[in-house]
């Protein structure tokens, strides 16, 4: 009983620090719709409905027919699924609209803050189970103070809750194994489950358990077999499919249609979400994708990598025992990061995604501390919300009346609109690239180690001066632009024309375009005769003066370039260059069958600056 007063104890006082800073925590750019979704889904098991009566109506996020909620959600509802989403909303339900505790968002996100203490009291029964007091208490600590994991525990609604559930749903099925106890398969794949109706990375857990198995059928394969042999285990692993898909099933009325096609679009989103995209293409080498490695190093206090590393080189002096929860635990580690660090599976956001790695570099790291206490004997970020309102306030004091504005990176709901001047017309479709259609753009530039939009990035860079810089001690944080030709830099001030020789080379892999002599590029339209047809997405772009070293552009086809728009449309592509010099175009697609490497020719029109024939 020892082992639950620990976590019970690191449990509480996760929940009570975090519930007590709730106020300090706002909301995540997609909470309103997640928020808005998890009313509608609770209503609906309350009722039977999915639309609000005015006397319903007790939380702002309670509304009819808005994106991603109304009358239809059930029927047309995909992407994540919605477990997380109800059961913030659950708390809002009981601490807001009931007895008036909390206000309307903290009694949504008190759920998130329950899901980052649940996490905690999962990591300290596991430890002290395993290593003992000291491991335990150190690992707690650990996971309760590191960063990520604190500040994401009180408004991230989708992260927290998987990581909590995964973390649970690995402790219990190691715990039937160690103690010879099927039932505890049961928890595992109950919690497995609600993980995986929270979001699909609870899939990537196979990858944690089947080598580990593997590892255990090759060190004490005798004790496994008499484990899985037995009549309750195996009964248990039957209907342990069952348990986890019911959960999934029963918490997301979109599945209860027509559950096999639904769950089936539902991958479908999760590719095209989780594949297309490359955020980070300067940490790109090869199929590796250094960023999240970067990240995380960069981002862990010292003192954790320390113990971190202290405890991963404990292998050989770990008892039998030891070292397979050892190895649960590595393996457990090193998953989710070598996931995203293959560079075709997207990240973005720090590795907030990947946060089910955090619990176990938490145990390894209070091994690590329990290890050397055993061997020694006893022994600037600035505000974002504070930048944006000094943008704010230049704006309303000096854009002329009915100006456009829009950010260069941030989400729209980064800005609060109440403080915009009222004819200022704010969206982010308004970047208008080279066409310079005199729109205000601005942005932080502190940020720099993930710009998304790098075709934005790099014309407002080259292109144009800013209008007004934001410093701190001397250095510019945040920057505002006026895309026109009075403030573009004065070697640049040309217009745009088409080029009007070229060749098209395809060559059965890629699509090759050569033009008579080097220019600053600005754009190409590619719209292909038998159309529509497979793109081969993605496919990158790459350009060259000479054709034999050739540059690849950061952006790819689909991404988000002018607009906020893809530029991939209904009849082909169109790629922006922020003036690149260049002879030759080369469009690499994935895969044979590609519209780029068809021999029938596209309709092409290639863009460039003015009297930039070389």
């Amino acid at each position: 009983m020892k082992k639950i007063y620990i976590g019970l104890l690191f449990f509480l006082l996760f929940f009570a620090s975090g519930a007590f800073t709730l106020g300090d925590y706002g909301i995540s750019w997609d909470s309103p719709v997640h928020f808005r979704r998890g009313q509608t889904y609770l209503h609906y098991f309350l009722t039977g409905r999915t639309d609000f009566g005015e006397a319903e109506q007790k939380s702002f996020y309670q509304v009819n027919d808005v994106l991603h909620t109304g009358k239809n959600l059930k029927d047309l509802d995909m992407g994540h699924p919605p477990l997380s989403d109800i059961l913030s909303a659950v708390s809002n339900y009981i601490f807001h609209q009931k007895l008036g505790w909390l206000g309307d968002i903290e009694a949504h996100n008190l759920f998130i803050v329950f899901s980052g203490a649940l996490t905690v009291f999962f990591v300290a029964l596991f430890a002290y189970e395993t290593f003992g007091l000291t491991a335990a208490v150190f690992s707690s600590l650990f996971l309760g103070l590191y960063p990520l994991f604190w500040s994401e525990s009180h408004f991230n609604i989708k992260d927290p809750p998987q990581t909590a559930f995964f973390t649970g749903a690995l402790y219990f099925f190691w715990k039937a194994y160690k103690d010879k106890k099927p039932f505890y398969l049961i928890g595992s794949s109950l919690l497995a489950g609600a993980g995986l109706a929270v979001k699909f990375n609870m899939l990537f857990a196979v990858f944690i358990i089947i080598p580990w198995i593997l590892y255990i059928i090759l060190t004490n394969g005798k004790k496994l077999k008499n484990f899985l042999l037995s009549k309750k285990t195996m009964l248990v692993l039957l209907i342990a499919p069952a348990i986890i898909l019911g959960v999934l099933y029963l918490s997301w009325p979109y599945l209860w249609n027509d559950p096999v096609f639904n769950f089936l679009k539902t991958i479908t989103y999760y590719r095209s979400e989780g594949t297309n995209i490359i955020y980070q293409p300067l940490f790109v080498r090869g199929q590796l994708n250094f960023y999240p490695l970067a990240w995380i190093f960069l981002t862990t206090p010292p003192v954790i990598l320390l113990f971190l590393f202290l405890g991963t080189a404990a292998f050989r002096i770990l008892k039998k025992n030891e070292k397979e929860v050892y190895v649960l635990w590595l393996l457990w580690l090193l998953a989710p990061i070598a996931r995203v660090s293959f560079s075709k599976f997207a990240v973005y956001g720090g590795v907030r995604q990947i946060m089910e790695f955090i619990p176990a570099m938490a145990l390894i790291a209070g091994l690590g501390v329990h290890l050397a206490v055993r061997k020694l004997g006893k022994f600037k970020f600035v505000l974002l919300a504070a930048v944006y309102k000094y943008l704010i306030k230049w704006v309303n004091e000096n854009a002329p009346n009915d100006s456009k504005l829009a950010l260069v990176q941030g989400a729209t709901s980064n800005l609060p609109l109440f403080e915009l001047r009222r004819d200022i017309d704010y969206s982010n479709a308004h970047f208008s690239g080279i066409e310079r259609n005199g729109e205000y753009l601005m942005d932080v530039t502190y940020l720099s180690e993930t710009k998304d939009y790098h075709y934005a990035w790099e014309y407002i860079d080259k292109f144009l001066e800013p209008v007004y810089e934001y410093k701190v001690d001397g250095v510019a944080v945040a920057k505002i632009w006026r895309n026109d030709l009075e403030n573009t830099y004065e070697h640049l001030r040309r217009s745009e024309v088409p080029v009007s020789e070229y060749k098209i080379k395809p060559d059965g892999t890629a699509l090759v375009i050569e033009l008579t002599s080097e220019v600053e590029l600005t754009g190409v339209t590619i719209n292909f005769l038998d159309y529509p047809c497979d793109l081969g997405q993605p496919v990158f772009v790459e350009t060259s003066s000479d054709a034999l070293a050739w540059t690849r552009e950061k952006d790819a086809l689909p991404s988000s370039q002018a607009g906020r728009k893809s530029n991939v449309g209904e009849k082909g592509a169109e790629f922006y260059f922020a003036g690149r010099q260049a002879k030759f175009i080369r469009f690499i697609p994935n895969g044979k069958s590609s519209c780029f490497s068809s021999a029938r020719f596209p309709r092409v029109e290639i863009r460039k600056l003015s009297g930039s024939n070389r």
